[in-house]
Parts: structure tokens; sequence; C-alpha cells
């Protein structure tokens, strides 16, 4: 497993107006129709809220909490979310991310008989290459990296789904998080120290996740586009093989990568 790269947070939406339609498009195009999107503001800035505006004006399904800027990231504000979902199956999706269509169908299918799943997890590079931050959630000792410090994670907002119940049942869910370590990860350890945890990873890529660190140095209009191109692949039918092959493509590397730093 690899630890990501840095600690920024990603916070609930706050500034996606070029990428929020995008994000809830993916959302609405799964194979499972019957679903609620809720898009979770943060002090959103007017032009975000008027993409959201018109997203729930435009589809029963969306759900816009219209909420005043938080400290730190809102992280309070996600707690509201999921409390205020009707579904029992909470499935993240950052603003500027991507859903594949059976991507929900997969989370749903693994969630029956545990509390915490994801998607394989990876990442899209600034140079348009699949990047990999593999983990295995039903296995003891990948948990038991995510609890060690200092903090790694392998377990994004994205690709990340829960059940509402077993949230509940935490003493504490979404709060302001402390210094120094990822509000998902902060989250994600109320689960993975619990005794009777149950969780599982995907083999199946179901997101297409594009984090701040990597596109940095972009500008704002260019990875508009840069999102807009890879919205247009995750609409083609054979989406999910090609992203096989990119996975496949991706482990190679990781694994030649592996072998290459245990031999120095």
């Amino acid at each position: 497993m690899r630890e990501r790269a840095s600690r920024e947070r990603t916070p609930p939406t706050f500034r996606a107006a070029t990428t929020l339609a995008i994000s809830v498009g993916s959302a609405l195009r799964q194979t499972v129709s019957e679903l609620e999107v809720i898009i979770v503001g943060d002090g959103v800035d007017q032009a975000t809220r008027s993409v959201a505006e018109s997203l729930v004006a435009h589809d029963a399904r969306v759900r816009f909490l219209d909420l005043p800027k938080w400290e730190n990231c809102g992280d309070l504000h996600r707690d509201l979310g999921v409390r205020e979902a009707k579904s029992d199956a909470i499935v993240y999706l950052a603003d500027d991310d991507i859903l594949l269509p059976r991507h929900v169908e997969n989370m749903i299918g693994m969630l029956v008989d545990r509390m915490l799943v994801q998607s394989s997890n990876g990442y899209i590079s600034a140079d348009d290459r699949l990047e990999l931050h593999p983990a295995n959630l039903s296995d003891p000792t990948c948990i038991a990296w995510h609890l060690a410090d200092p903090p790694k994670n392998c377990v994004s907002i994205t690709g990340t789904t829960h059940s509402r119940s077993s949230y509940l049942e935490l003493e504490t869910g979404w709060t302001v998080t402390p210094e120094g370590i990822w509000s998902d990860l902060y989250t994600w350890r109320k689960y993975f120290r619990r005794s009777d945890f149950r969780g599982a990873t995907h083999r199946e890529m179901t997101t297409l996740q594009f984090p701040a660190e990597c596109h940095r140095n972009a500008d704002p209009i260019e990875f508009a586009h840069t999102i807009a191109r890879w919205d247009e692949f995750s609409r083609v039918a054979d989406v999910q093989q090609r992203m096989a092959a990119m996975l496949g493509e991706a482990e190679w590397r990781t694994l030649v990568g592996l072998t290459m730093s245990s031999a120095d």
C-alpha cells in the first residue's frame, strides 16, 4: 500500500461551478436509478449555487443543502448530509470526480453484510495516467496499517460507501478534524477501531478521481476541459472494459516499481 502524498483535506462543495454538473450527472447515470443525490454545500459561491439550484430543478432526485461556511473544511456538514439521507447506503463523491455507471450497484451489493466498502482506489494524474492507492478492507493487516501513525490512507472520499445505520452507531461521525490527519481517514478510523468491523474492497475501479495535489498547477479552464474529456470517457458503452485495461496496466507499473524499490 502506498501512502497518500499529502494531507490536504477534501471539503464539501465550496467552489465547483465548472465541475459540479459533471459529477452530479455521473451519479444520476447509475445502473441503479432509484437514488438520491445530496449536494452538501459549505458556504458556496453564487456561481456554484446557481449550478446546484439548476440541478435540483431538472431532476427530483437531487437535493441541495445550502449551508454556511463552517470552520476547517465543513466536516460537520457531511454529518448532516448523512443524517438527512433517506437511503441506508451512503455513497460519497467529491464535486470534481466522476462515478462510472455501475459504481452504486457494486457498492450496494457488497454492503449487504458489511459496514464500509470501497471500489478499487486510484486517481488520474496530471499526465492522464491512472495511479493506484491499493487496499483491501477485508484484510486485518490493511486495517492495522490505516490505524498506525504517522497517518497513511488508501481510502478516499470518492469511491467509499458505508451504511447509514452503522454510521449512526458510531459515538461520533464526521466531526471537526484535528490537524495532521485527513478528514476522511479520521472518520474511517472510527469504523476501523470497531471490534465488529466488516469491510471490503471491490476489484473493479468504478471512479475517476482528480486530486487537487495532482492538478494544482492546472489552469481552471484547462482543468474543466480535462474533467469534461473524462466525462465523455465515462459515457462510452464499454467504459468498464476500458477501465479494466487501464487498471491492469497501472497494477503492472506498480508491481514493477515495488520490485525495483525492493531491489535497491
